[in-house]
């Protein structure tokens, strides 16, 4: 085979990633076609400035970004470039990364009967035997809730997601297909609301997006300088979580605890300065979204200092014995929060 042959089935081996990679980035599907043409030409031009073949995937994604790049200041040349073009990535092994965080939003909201085998396994790297013996079961019992769990799974990551593979059987791309609990990654780019002035005071431009694990630190420390509880989160509870940002800077957020097929609404914080103009309530609608993009039917929340906040967004004051179990037996429920907070709750459309 010629360097030239060699050349153009790597690039064939790459085509459903750049276009994918191109789809995911532009809202217009005629605009992202063209794109994703004019990538492939500029791919066949520059070949002379690949210098190494074993970092043709790195390569090619520096051509698309190029491409992205310049397309977007063409169509808007005095807004900025949409975060992470510019970021230094050199792959395109994002997808993986994309399903996953989805499917472990998703796995948080199976029965405990199956998704505690399937963290003990996907998450821990557990053995069948080594979950048998933690979870007190017999071998062919973990096997059956393994297998139960993983179509539960799929079946939700489905009737999220329409998903198209290479010849090998590998995801390549995905489109949302109805509610989608990974909407800001698979549905386009992320949602956008202009900047708005409210009794004089100014809310910047925001993109709203969901939690990922290297948000943590500035979600904490968010949710510290509101003075609400932070001690029981972790990074897969973050995941859950809505963020508001503006230049890569975050600005507030709102969590969603699945338990189940009901879920805890928690940690809905605004930047000092920022509060009185709105986000707080957007935020608490787009939690909402998100929960029954997860297909929870209602939301429950504990509050000591904001009922009225709340009653005026649908959620009514109810008794703690009416808590569902798994709510209840959540650490927010357990621990967290004081005994004298307000239960309340909301059933979602």
């Amino acid at each position: 085979m010629s360097p030239s042959d060699g050349f153009e089935a790597g690039v064939l081996e790459f085509a459903g990633k750049l276009r994918a990679f191109v789809r995911r980035r532009v809202s217009n599907p005629e605009d992202a076609e063209d794109l994703s043409q004019e990538v492939m030409m500029k791919v066949f031009r520059s070949r002379d400035s690949l210098r190494d073949p074993s970092k043709l995937e790195s390569w090619l994604y520096q051509v698309a970004r190029g491409a992205l790049i310049d397309y977007y200041r063409r169509k808007r040349p005095s807004e900025p470039v949409p975060e992470g073009l510019s970021a230094e990535e050199h792959s395109f092994d994002e997808i993986g990364a994309v399903l996953g965080r989805s499917a472990r939003r998703f796995l948080q909201t199976l029965p405990d009967l199956y998704r505690t085998p399937l963290e003990l396994a996907e998450l821990q790297g557990l053995s069948i035997a080594e979950i048998a013996a933690r979870l007190k079961l017999g071998q062919s019992a973990v096997k059956s809730r393994l297998q139960r769990g993983r179509v539960l799974l799929r079946d939700k990551m489905l009737a999220c997601c329409q998903f198209e593979y290479d010849p090998n059987g590998k995801v390549i791309d995905y489109h949302q297909r109805g509610p989608c609990a990974c909407k800001s990654e698979c549905g386009g780019p992320v949602a956008q609301v202009q900047a708005s002035t409210v009794a004089g005071r100014t809310l910047p431009p925001l993109h709203y997006e969901l939690g990922r694990e290297q948000d943590a630190q500035a979600i904490l420390g968010l949710l510290r300088g509101n003075g609400l509880p932070t001690e029981d989160l972790n990074s897969e509870k973050l995941l859950n979580f809505v963020t508001a940002r503006s230049s890569g800077r975050l600005l507030g957020c709102a969590g969603v605890e699945p338990h189940g097929a009901v879920g805890l609404l928690r940690s809905v914080a605004v930047c000092p300065g920022l509060q009185g103009l709105g986000l707080g309530a957007e935020l608490v609608v787009r939690a909402e979204q998100l929960a029954v993009q997860l297909g929870l039917a209602e939301l429950w929340l504990l509050t000591t200092t904001a009922p009225g906040f709340f009653a005026r967004r649908g959620y009514s004051q109810t008794d703690r014995s009416e808590v569902p179990a798994g709510v209840r037996g959540s650490s927010e429920f357990r621990t967290v929060c004081p005994a004298s907070a307000i239960v309340m709750r909301k059933v979602l459309a």
